[in-house]
């Protein structure tokens, strides 16, 4: 968390002082960013601190008092205004960016506060839950595919030209659509090809299993 605060500040006051003409700072900024171990944001996998963030939440989580949840609820809810503030100003960001881990934190406090009490609901849940990784495998297509659609084809008309609040409009039904997009594209691929390829391996694998239990009673 260090390390990304550190590279979050010092990468912005670059930026500032470098636009402000004054180069000292700048200059002193962009060193300290040069201090950090690159793996931090560019080490193979790529996002990795992000993907085991969840794991380490899921152990810790129990341990946080209420308002260092608060904290980082406020956190990370600064942290996505931040990263809309750099896209709409075209202030230079990272990829991944210093704020996605707070972010995230803030993210899984507030659904780790939800309880969910209706039965659909826990079933949808389940479902989705169930999927994660299978969404995960194919979200980057997805997320190419539409990405084109919105900010290349422009298929709701050009992005630059339309103000801050319909671009963080289109920006979520992108984000909701990729994720409901790549769930419907998983839960058919398992229904329809997935559930079928198990079954079968399931009734192979039994009838090897009762036949090989059938030669042991006659070798006996």
């Amino acid at each position: 968390m260090v390390l990304y605060s550190w590279g979050a500040v010092f990468s912005f006051t670059a930026w500032l002082f470098g636009s402000l003409g004054i180069e000292t700072i700048q200059y002193f900024s962009g060193m300290m960013t040069k201090l950090l171990p690159p793996g931090i944001l560019y080490g193979e996998p790529r996002y990795f601190q992000v993907f085991i963030l969840g794991g380490l939440f899921r152990r810790l989580y129990s341990s946080f008092s209420k308002r260092l949840g608060n904290i980082l609820i406020v956190v990370g809810i600064v942290s996505v205004g931040i990263d809309i503030l750099f896209a709409r100003y075209g202030i230079p960001a990272t990829d991944p960016s210093y704020y996605w881990i707070f972010s995230s934190l803030g993210i899984m406090v507030i659904f780790s506060r939800i309880q969910i009490r209706s039965d659909a609901a826990t079933k949808i849940t389940t479902w989705t839950g169930k999927r994660s990784y299978s969404i995960y495998l194919v979200q980057f297509t997805v997320i190419n595919v539409l990405a084109n659609l919105i900010y290349i084809q422009s298929c709701f008309g050009v992005i630059e030209s339309m103000s801050a609040f319909s671009r963080v409009g289109i920006w979520l039904l992108f984000l909701v659509g990729a994720y409901l997009l790549s769930l419907a594209v998983v839960s058919l691929c398992d229904v329809l090809i997935l559930a079928n390829v198990q079954k079968l391996f399931n009734r192979l694998f039994m009838n090897r299993k009762a036949d090989n239990k059938l030669i042991k009673t006659g070798d006996s």
